[in-house]
């Protein structure tokens, strides 16, 4: 039940006048319903105003969704010893020996194709919470693709 604004102050300040004159006459029973009637208005504007709230920003979602381009791939390093590989909104901590395995597989393939079903197979076996976080299904996800030219690209073997 949307809220209603009278037109003007001054009508509410009227309307709210004649209502508390009224309230001499009425005993306490219609008293008890007129302010339970008065908690469920306003709880009901606190609930559509908690649902306009949620739709702004559902509305907000949907079009920062629109523009991002998707399978995006990056690698935060933390410390030293620690990185992040950030696949769009998902994030997936490794530690630098993971890091530097993941590194070889992609600087030992033949080409992309190969590198992402070394990298597939590899956190298949070892780091399918990565697979399972940023759902993917197959070697041939984009996400995998990625990752591949980005740590090729980024990192080199010792």
């Amino acid at each position: 039940m949307a809220k209603k604004k009278p037109s003007t102050d001054s009508e509410r300040d009227g309307l709210v006048a004649e209502i508390t004159e009224s309230l001499g006459a009425v005993d306490l029973d219609g008293l008890r319903f007129i302010r339970d009637q008065l908690n469920v208005l306003r709880y009901n504007a606190e609930v559509e105003k908690l649902s306009e709230n949620a739709r702004e920003f559902a509305s907000e979602r949907a079009e920062t969704a629109k523009n991002r381009v998707p399978f995006t791939v990056s690698v935060e390093q933390r410390e030293g010893k620690f990185f992040t590989i950030v696949l769009d909104d998902t994030r997936v901590f490794f530690n630098l020996d993971e890091m530097r395995t993941i590194t070889r597989i992609c600087h030992a393939a033949d080409d992309a194709r190969d590198g992402a079903d070394r990298l597939y197979r590899w956190f298949s076996r070892e780091r399918k919470d990565l697979l399972i976080d940023a759902d993917i299904a197959s070697a041939r996800s984009p996400y995998i693709a990625n990752i591949y030219t980005v740590v090729r690209n980024t990192f080199v073997t010792k």
